[in-house]
């Protein structure tokens, strides 16, 4: 009985493998078809990634091209706007040395003034202040004394001083000085500003912001009018004895 139960088993046991060797066929074939298309993908992959490459490669080639031209335009320019500026340099010489000697006359004029400000009650003078029609018009100035057109500005440095100069045309009286509006402040007292025209025959005027106090400010309207018109008195001697 044993013995006919043993080859049954084992025909049932041929048939399972059989099953079995099968499927494991499959997989085989299964895996084959999925490892050729990767391996298509791979190829593809190198090929595209040596394409990149040598497209990578000739970008680098055209941007170092364009790099080295960019830099030799740019030495090209810096060499002729050196040119350009020694050239308008020495044309304008001449021209340059009425300015400087100009320049030397309204800071003489200037100095004398920081002077007499200076004795006369320690005041200073703020620097860099700058001259405008618009300031003009919101301390409510004579407007009139002045063109509506802007002011040329330009800047002067001399020692600790820098005074600014403003260029506008000026009233028919041939020499001006003005006190504008007062400012109170409790820590500087009170604060003036002044409006000198320079007694040279031009259009110019020096704008002064003084810190003073209140017992010095009437000592100082007074003492300016007293030097301005001592000051104008000695330069038409001056100009006369030349």
């Amino acid at each position: 009985m044993k013995r006919a139960e043993n080859p049954t088993k084992l025909q049932a046991f041929e048939k399972q493998l059989q099953v079995v060797n099968e499927q494991l066929s499959g997989f085989q074939v299964q895996f084959s078809e999925k490892m050729l298309t990767l391996d298509k993908k791979y190829q593809s992959a190198l090929k595209e990634n040596a394409t990149l490459k040598e497209s990578l490669h000739k970008e680098r080639s055209d941007r170092k091209d364009i790099l080295e031209e960019l830099l030799k335009l740019k030495s090209e320019h810096e060499l002729l706007k050196t040119r350009m500026q020694r050239d308008v340099h020495a044309a304008n010489i001449p021209q340059k040395d009425k300015e400087i000697n100009s320049l030397k006359a309204k800071l003489s004029a200037s100095e004398e003034l920081n002077q007499f400000l200076n004795l006369m009650c320690g005041a200073t003078l703020e620097k860099n202040v700058l001259l405008t029609e618009q300031m003009c018009i919101e301390r409510n100035w004579n407007i009139n004394q002045y063109t509506r057109e802007r002011a040329r500005i330009f800047r002067m440095d001399h020692e600790e001083f820098s005074f600014r100069f403003a260029l506008c045309q000026s009233s028919d009286q041939e020499y001006d000085i003005a006190f504008l509006p007062i400012q109170l402040s409790r820590r500087t007292g009170m604060q003036t500003e002044i409006l000198v025209r320079l007694p040279s025959g031009a259009p110019e005027y020096i704008y002064y912001r003084v810190d003073v106090t209140r017992a010095q400010l009437k000592y100082l309207i007074s003492g300016m009018n007293v030097w301005f018109s001592q000051f104008v008195t000695e330069r038409h001697s001056q100009t006369a004895k030349k």
